[in-house]
């Protein structure tokens, strides 16, 4: 799914716009720099389309949403292995992931 994140409506995934980066007004300015540092780097092969909008509403999550990697560990650890997005930063970054 992380590859959404270079291919702009490529897949089912980018319809829902997963990889789209909401936040305020003052933060689009830092994170269109951050983009731009990394699109400059070019650290990947294809260029990053993901958008910078600004956020609507925010409503924080129920208190069982919140660190749920700490409260469901076997559960979390079964998504991280699942869904594959280890596995592709560490194609997308080598040794820089994390």
């Amino acid at each position: 799914m992380l590859s959404a994140a270079l291919t702009f409506n490529s897949s089912a995934e980018s319809v829902w716009s997963p990889f789209r980066s909401y936040c305020s007004s003052a933060l689009a300015v830092a994170a269109e720099a951050s983009k731009a540092a990394i699109e400059k780097s070019k650290p990947f092969k294809e260029p990053i389309v993901t958008p910078v909008v600004n956020a609507g509403d925010f409503w924080p999550a129920e208190e069982y949403h919140q660190d749920y990697y700490k409260k469901n560990p076997v559960r979390y650890t079964y998504y991280r292995t699942g869904c594959g997005r280890d596995t592709r930063l560490k194609q997308l970054w080598g040794s820089a992931a994390h």
